[in-house]
């Protein structure tokens, strides 16, 4: 009985060793594979960096450029806007009397170059005449003279 006990104890280390074995191999195999997994998922993340890095170079040079050209079309507006007349800034009712006193600046320079050579026998010593003066440019128009109805 004692050697029946011993072989059953030796056959039994001998089914739990090979037991063991297969239960390490399991183990050993299950790490490789979660080791490979590991590897295969770093893989995957260096690859997809490795993808994202042109992109973000690209999104970095194109904020440069969008930048620069924002800078240049600020500068053209700028330029475009300090070219603009003075009086589109006023209002309407401002450049409405602008433009009546250019128009009477005109009248009067008109009037100050064709009554240079007016009819001097029209003039008198009396102010109710010097108001009533009229135009006679003899020289030009032949117009008659209102006030002497010279020609």
């Amino acid at each position: 009985m004692i050697q029946t006990d011993l072989l059953w104890q030796h056959v039994d280390a001998r089914q739990a060793a090979e037991v063991e074995g297969q239960c390490l191999e399991e183990l050993q195999r299950e790490e490789a594979q979660d080791q490979q997994g590991k590897l295969e998922k770093a893989r995957l993340r260096g690859n997809h960096a490795l993808r994202k890095e042109p992109n973000t170079q690209d999104h970095a040079r194109l904020l440069c450029e969008f930048e620069h050209l924002q800078q240049v079309d600020l500068l053209r507006c700028r330029l475009a806007v300090n070219s603009f007349p003075a009086q589109i800034y006023q209002p309407l009712y401002r450049q409405q009397e602008l433009r009546d006193e250019q128009q009477r600046d005109l009248e009067i320079a008109f009037q100050d170059t064709y009554t240079e050579e007016s009819c001097m026998c029209c003039y008198s010593n009396s102010d109710a005449l010097l108001l009533d003066v009229k135009v006679c440019r003899l020289s030009m128009f032949k117009y008659l003279c209102p006030m002497c109805s010279q020609l």
